[in-house]
């Protein structure tokens, strides 16, 4: 983690202890809008090392990709003689090393269509053993796989990061439903991981073209309904909303591959347990409107991109159905007036 991204972090994690502790309320967002806007955004990108696709880099992907859809398609088949059988954790940590790498190659072959892959049929079969299950957690959750190049222009860099969203995301369910492992410690390392990534990640690149998916938004939804489901305090998870929600707001690219419909999913999962969290979402969305009813329209792409991702949120919130009638309102207020 860079110096810039680290006191950034570092006051992230001030202002959720503030929240935490009552001493700050409404104007959280604005302590986060004002931090975020001191970091410097480069203008040039530098170089991104990315894993290669060598002929035996891609023999020894197919090579875990059929051993462990075999396990899986074995476990399907099992008699229900056979079904406390112990599972062989055979996975090498030279391999799961070499996994989690992989996950920032742009060639989806290596990427979306096997370490992705692979990692779902290893946490389908608990081939992973506890130490390793800690250890890929703390690896796709550091600062070397969300952060790098992140305050750069759009680059392959994109993959690590969002697809190291994306197995957190897999290795939180995995952990609720089957694993059990996970200290509180580290669910709130994750959450404010998470909340850094999103208020920094302005990559919102959907399906690239010869790389496959990038998909960050996508992702964050993920792993933000895994979070919102564990023993956090709701000022902790009011928090991450906030994060996640302005984090949204700064994308520089169109969100038209389900982001939309992803965090109203997510959004509504989380204000309809308690009305605490629904109050703070309408705070949110009413400072929101207020802000892009004081500026001015200007001839970018990026300002087009975001007024029309907003919209699309909206509009998916609207279609849900399913918000309380506080946040029903709003929406409909702004839809008719606006």
């Amino acid at each position: 983690m860079n110096n810039e991204i680290n006191a950034f972090y570092d006051r992230l994690d001030q202002i959720r202890l503030q929240f935490n502790e009552g001493n700050i309320y409404k104007n959280m967002p604005e302590l986060i809008i004002a931090a975020r806007t001191n970091l410097d955004r480069k203008k040039r990108r530098t170089a991104y090392k990315a894993p290669e696709s060598t002929a035996a880099n891609l023999a020894q992907m197919a090579a875990l990709a059929k051993k462990y859809r075999d396990r899986v398609q074995e476990l399907k088949n099992a008699d229900e003689k056979d079904a406390d059988k112990e599972v062989p954790q055979d996975l090498d940590d030279k391999e799961l090393d070499f996994l989690l790498d992989q996950l920032g190659n742009p060639d989806p072959r290596m990427r979306d269509h096997g370490s992705f892959y692979v990692f779902n049929d290893i946490l389908r079969t608990g081939v992973l053993n506890d130490d390793q299950f800690h250890y890929a957690v703390a690896v796709t959750s550091s600062p070397e796989y969300l952060f790098p190049h992140i305050l750069e222009p759009e680059s392959d860099a994109l993959f690590r990061r969002s697809f190291a969203v994306l197995v957190m995301g897999t290795l939180l369910f995995a952990d609720r439903n089957f694993y059990h492992t996970l200290t509180e410690g580290e669910i709130l390392v994750l959450l404010h991981r998470l909340a850094t990534y999103a208020l920094l990640e302005e990559d919102g690149r959907g399906f690239i073209e010869n790389k496959g998916w990038g998909h960050a938004w996508i992702h964050v939804g993920n792993v933000f309904d895994e979070l919102i489901e564990r023993n956090l305090t709701r000022a902790d998870k009011i928090f991450l909303m906030t994060a996640i929600v302005l984090g949204y707001q700064q994308v520089r690219d169109p969100l038209v591959y389900g982001e939309d419909q992803r965090l109203a999913f997510s959004l509504s999962n989380l204000v309809n347990k308690e009305t605490f969290y629904a109050d703070y979402l309408l705070l949110l969305l009413k400072q929101w409107q207020g802000r892009l009813m004081s500026i001015r329209p200007r001839d970018s792409v990026t300002f087009w991109n975001r007024w029309y991702n907003r919209n699309r949120l909206l509009e998916a919130m609207i279609l849900r159905g399913d918000f309380p009638d506080s946040i029903n309102q709003f929406l409909n207020d702004v839809t008719n007036n606006y």
